[in-house]
């Protein structure tokens, strides 16, 4: 996976969205955005158990479907995260990145490296190569 790719992500995930938005410290999206970063942790947790599975052309082609909806839940999530992010303080952003840093950086890297072994097989080229498309949205 494009270094590129994943640090885009993990920068709209840290920054798009949680910690204090201006002028109303207790607004019901922050606890929405918040709620949204955590949905997307965990989808992409459920990518990379997915992902896990792939060892041979057939489970690739087992699981292919399984991917597809996955890739498009994160993508709606992102878009949520997106919207919800707009006026946030850098004092927020920052305590956003605290609050979900790690758990994102963790899922990442774990994706990460699903993505490069399977980039590197016969049987999981294309899942990694329809992966990688997705987080160029």
């Amino acid at each position: 996976m494009k270094k590129f790719d994943l640090v885009v992500l993990i920068a709209a995930l840290l920054t798009g969205c949680g910690g204090e938005k201006k002028d109303d410290k207790s607004d019901p999206m922050i606890e929405r955005a918040d709620e949204a970063i955590v949905a997307m942790i965990k989808k992409i947790g459920v990518l990379n158990e997915t992902l896990g599975q792939i060892e041979d052309k057939e489970s690739a082609e087992k699981h292919k479907p399984e991917v597809e909806t996955i890739l498009s839940e994160i993508e709606t999530l992102k878009e949520q995260i997106d919207v919800l992010g707009n006026g946030l303080t850098d004092e927020g952003k920052k305590k956003n990145k605290e609050r979900h840093g790690d758990e994102i950086n963790g899922a990442w890297n774990d994706l990460t490296a699903h993505v490069s072994r399977l980039e590197k097989s016969p049987h999981g080229a294309e899942v990694a190569a329809m992966i990688i498309a997705s987080l160029k949205k």
